[in-house]
């Protein structure tokens, strides 16, 4: 008849890793204005053009005396300006002076001085050929401009009347008719783009930078958590975790509690660098008590999860509650990491009611502010449409934008996005080569990501031996599923000896973190007493911890306990809850047990047809218990109607898949010709599979068949 089975150690399956947590995002963004460009030099055409304007336009009271000084001097002054343009450094007037007397005339400057004692008659003649020389000296120096471009220097009286010598003409180019109609392309450069670039961040950030450095090494606090948030979060485009650690740790250890529980994010990210699990909760702790709002929300997280079970956050949900409205108010206020750290509370219903489209918001706003870990979250909401969202191709921008700017969680993300396909040809190659730069920064989560694809060959070749080691890396780091996944490896003896003190040590110390699958199968470990005394009611309290953190597996074997009364007192209709809990989440073992007590009538009216029901969805699931409890059912005719032929297709199906009791009724069938041939041969063959199982009732119906063993 069918009997319920005792607990069966789990099988750690491959751990799917889950996309870590983003939780935090940071202060206000650093952002400094660029200094005013200075104003372009203008091109010395334009300069030339300009001197001779000012002339035109303010001459001086020689220049109106002398209209042939004037001319001179706009060509001088041309000419200078047009040599000192390359130095953009605009060349001084000056005004050529004369010693003559305050009461010469025009013609004096040409002609030396004039006997006013002679006769008129030579005054009239020489004045008629003064007239002549004057006509055609205007025409030689309008020649001389005209064709040549050179102006005639200006001629110098010198009271002492020095042989100086004469200043040489400078011939150049002629210029236009008319210089101040020239082509606007003659005086003015290529127009500017119409949107300058900006500078780079890193270059537009500096001045404030350098002010926080300083402030931060006179002992500001809050100016090394601005340093530190800066790094962290990549607000220049480029995240450096080394300068985060450092301005960090300068506010931790001089007591910010915001900057505590900043360590213990980045204990989180980077549990290489700064310590892990046991690091992170210190920090959380002692941030705890100042009563910063990111160490109260994060301590209620853990409690809630499990990994913290301190007296003092007995609670999870006060704490929780407590911090959300500071955060929000935080966030609020401009600062950048608790926007996008608001944005996984709502995201996650952290002291408030789950809310994606909030989340969503609060993580375009701290986007917006070049937030890196934001941008994370934010292509992950994209890609999973959350918050009646879904934009595969912006969601795998802002991943790749977070990982060029270095974020590490975007690196898992996108290594995830590969391994498993989505959005993304299926790539393991690709997802590999994420998690090793995700490890190269020191995440332990990417290291047992690691060991996953060497123990299954994914993306890399099957290598036991390197899987251990990067699980042992990660394990000691505070991995709490690279703990589990040590302790399988030792239970099953995967790619080493089975080593049940060993497999014990691990899953100990994952359970303890909370790690429901390590509870259940420690649980089974003293249920069993493999590698410690058995004790059942040992076994019972690690069963009950994995099943109040919804693990099935710890419902089904609580179950059990209640049923056969170990460690507890026995008790059917608890039993039955259990099961019924387990099976809900599609616990195979528990559908089989539930069958069985519905088919014997414990703790519940005895009902054949609920019971065939249970046998039937476990069998389906490929329960072979379940399969061979069928075949007894047919075999009987309970609540059926008899047919051996169907017996015996359960007893082979479940025979084939190694059920030891399946194949004792398989051959007891081929015995006695039960809804098939009668075959000795038959029967013997799979009464001594059983038997190599360890069967017992094959063992003795061998021995009644005269064979020794």
């Amino acid at each position: 008849s069918a009997v319920p089975q005792t607990p069966v150690p789990e099988e750690p399956a491959p751990i799917v890793a889950e996309v870590t947590r983003q939780t935090d995002v940071v202060p206000t963004p650093i952002c400094d204005e660029s200094p005013s460009a200075a104003p372009e030099p203008i091109p010395a055409p334009a300069l030339a053009i300009t001197a001779a304007l000012e002339i035109a336009k303010v001459p001086d009271e020689s220049a109106i005396r002398n209209p042939q000084s004037a001319i001179s001097e706009v060509g001088l002054l041309t000419s200078k300006a047009v040599k000192n343009s390359e130095e953009c450094v605009p060349t001084p007037v000056v005004t050529p002076t004369t010693n003559a007397p305050k009461d010469s005339n025009l013609m004096a400057v040409s002609l030396g001085w004039v006997d006013r004692k002679r006769s008129r008659s030579v005054r009239t003649k020489n004045t008629l050929l003064l007239a002549a020389v004057v006509l055609f000296s205007a025409l030689g120096i309008w020649a001389v401009k005209h064709w040549w471009g050179a102006e005639p220097k200006p001629l110098v009286k010198n009271s002492q009347k020095t042989n100086a010598p004469t200043a040489k003409m400078v011939i150049q180019d002629p210029p236009p008719r008319e210089p101040l109609d020239l082509p606007s392309k003659a005086i003015v450069k290529e127009p500017p783009p119409k949107e300058p670039m900006e500078p780079p961040a890193e270059v537009k950030h500096q001045p404030l930078l350098n002010r926080l450095e300083a402030a931060a090494k006179s002992g500001d606090k809050n100016a090394a958590l601005q340093l530190g948030d800066y790094y962290f979060l990549g607000l220049d485009g480029k995240v450096d975790y080394q300068q985060a650690l450092i301005w960090y740790k300068l506010a931790a250890t001089a007591g910010h509690a915001a900057a505590k529980g900043r360590m213990a994010r980045f204990c989180q990210a980077l549990p290489s660098q700064t310590g892990g699990l046991k690091a992170q909760v210190e920090w959380l702790f002692n941030g705890f008590t100042p009563e910063d709002p990111f160490c109260q929300m994060e301590v209620g997280r853990l409690a809630r999860e499990g990994l913290i079970t301190s007296g003092e956050i007995a609670d999870p949900e006060f704490w929780l509650k407590k911090a959300f409205p500071k955060i929000k108010a935080a966030a609020e206020n401009g600062e950048v990491f608790m926007m996008g750290y608001l944005g996984w509370a709502y995201l996650e219903g952290l002291g408030t009611k789950p809310d994606a489209v909030e989340a969503v918001k609060w993580f375009r706003q701290a986007v917006e502010k070049n937030n890196t870990e934001a941008m994370n979250a934010l292509g992950l909401a994209y890609l999973q449409g959350i918050g009646a969202l879904h934009n595969p191709v912006e969601g795998l921008s802002l991943l790749t934008k977070a990982t060029q700017a270095g974020n590490v969680d975007a690196m898992l993300s996108l290594g995830h996005l590969y391994s498993a396909g989505i959005q993304v040809p299926h790539d393991d190659v690709a997802g590999l080569k994420w998690f090793r730069e995700a490890a190269a920064l020191g995440n332990a989560f990417a290291m047992n990501l690691i060991g996953l694809a060497y123990q299954h060959g994914d993306g890399v070749t099957k290598d036991d031996a390197e899987a251990i080691r990067w699980f042992r890396k990660a394990a000691e780091l505070g991995n709490v599923l690279a703990m589990f996944n040590l302790g399988g490896v030792y239970e099953f003896g995967l790619g080493v000896e089975k080593d049940a003190n060993e497999a014990v040590k691990w899953y100990a110390q994952a359970a303890a973190l909370g790690h429901a699958a390590a509870m259940n199968n420690l649980g089974n470990a003293y249920y069993y007493g493999k590698s410690v005394i058995r004790d059942p009611f040992e076994a019972v309290k690690w069963f009950g911890r994995a099943a109040q953190r919804g693990h099935e597996g710890g419902m089904y074997n609580l179950g059990v306990a209640y049923e056969q009364g170990q460690g507890v007192v026995q008790d059917y209709n608890e039993a039955l809850k259990l099961y019924r809990k387990a099976a809900e989440l599609g616990n195979v073992y528990a559908m089989g047990n539930l069958g069985i007590l519905y088919y014997m009538g414990r703790g519940v009216p005895k009902d054949m047809a609920v019971a065939l029901q249970w046998f039937r969805k476990a069998a389906d699931l490929g329960d072979t218990r379940s399969m061979n409890n069928l075949g007894c059912v047919y075999q009987a005719g309970d609540g059926v109607s008899r047919n051996p032929v169907e017996a015996v297709n359960w007893f082979r199906k479940a025979s084939e898949l190694g059920n030891a009791g399946a194949m004792c009724n398989l051959a007891y069938a081929y015995q006695t010709g039960e809804g098939v041939v009668l075959d000795q041969a038959e029967a013997l063959k799979w009464y001594r599979q059983a038997a190599d199982l360890g069967d017992l009732t094959a063992l003795r119906q061998l021995k009644a068949l005269g064979e020794k063993r």
